[in-house]
């Protein structure tokens, strides 16, 4: 990859004083700035796990605002459930979005009902994606032209 290459995006009106400000706290660059916050978001979005952005994690600190990190909370959360470190991690993302979308209190009862949920719930698509995968190599590359007019008789 070529780093000594520029491009020239351009930043909404709304967002330049915030970036500033904020820039400012860390005493950088803002266009520095801007690339790190950029760089740590899509760091995120390619890590295989919900990781944190460096950036926002050393914002919190200077602020002293706690944050807690994916694996404080997954620390936290095995010791109140000891088979959620046993989940792989399509289940533990199965089971985050059980967590992020309840509403009320949480017991005991509940997560382990959650992670049993999740669990059964990845059970499931990954049996659902063999069946499709099986049905599409039973049928073969002809069997069904892509573009094709003809109705498809089930049944």
């Amino acid at each position: 990859m070529n780093f000594n290459k520029r491009l020239t995006l351009v930043l909404r009106v709304d967002l330049a004083g915030r970036a500033l400000e904020k820039a400012a706290v860390f005493q950088q660059n803002p266009n520095y700035f801007v690339n790190l916050c950029l760089e740590g978001v899509l760091d995120a979005m390619d890590a295989p796990e919900n990781g944190g952005i460096p950036i926002l994690d050393l914002y919190n600190k200077i602020h002293r605002r706690s944050r807690l990190n994916p694996q404080s909370a997954w620390l936290l959360l095995a010791a109140f459930l000891p088979q959620a470190g046993e989940l792989d991690q399509e289940e533990r993302g199965a089971l985050a979005e059980f967590l992020n979308s309840h509403q009320g209190r949480l017991s005991q009862a509940i997560l382990e009902a959650y992670c049993m949920l999740a669990k059964n719930t990845v059970m499931q698509r990954r049996e659902f994606e063999r069946e499709i995968k099986r049905l599409q190599n039973l049928a073969g590359p002809d069997s069904i032209p892509e573009n094709s007019d003809t109705p498809l008789e089930i049944g």
